[in-house]
């Protein structure tokens, strides 16, 4: 079965590719006794990889996969979660996280669908100070 984008029912031909994260390698200690992850090269970063369409991707640029003879460009492209946000600074983590903020996005794409659609409302704004008293 071909996916499909999870903002309509076009065929899925893209990717999110914000990054949430970096891969674990290992955890070093410095001389003071204080313990830092650091990230590996063996493994590329955690992205959201949500599934998209052309219509609902944010384009970002074009990405050079330098990779001998199979090297390529491949757009860089962000979900409608992550639009106009930076992804410099991502953290180390494990896999197990990557995949727990995941379904976060996921959990608040649907959230933001349902209210978009009227199956569910926006909470009413709350009162302004000079209305409470």
């Amino acid at each position: 079965m071909k996916q499909r984008c999870f903002y309509c029912s076009n065929p899925a031909t893209l990717l999110c590719d914000f990054r949430l994260g970096l891969p674990f390698g290992e955890r070093l200690r410095h001389i003071d006794g204080t313990e830092y992850d650091v990230t590996t090269i063996d493994k590329p970063a955690h992205t959201c990889n949500m599934p998209l369409c052309r219509e609902h991707a944010e384009y970002r640029g074009w990405l050079h996969v330098n990779a001998g003879k199979n090297s390529h460009f491949d757009s860089y492209d962000y979900c409608p979660e992550h639009q106009g946000m930076v992804d410099t600074g991502a953290p180390v983590m494990q896999e197990s996280e990557a995949e727990r903020l995941r379904r976060v996005v996921v959990a608040n794409a649907q959230r933001r669908l349902m209210r978009e659609r009227g199956a569910v409302r926006s909470p009413p704004p709350p009162p302004e100070q000079g209305k409470l008293f």
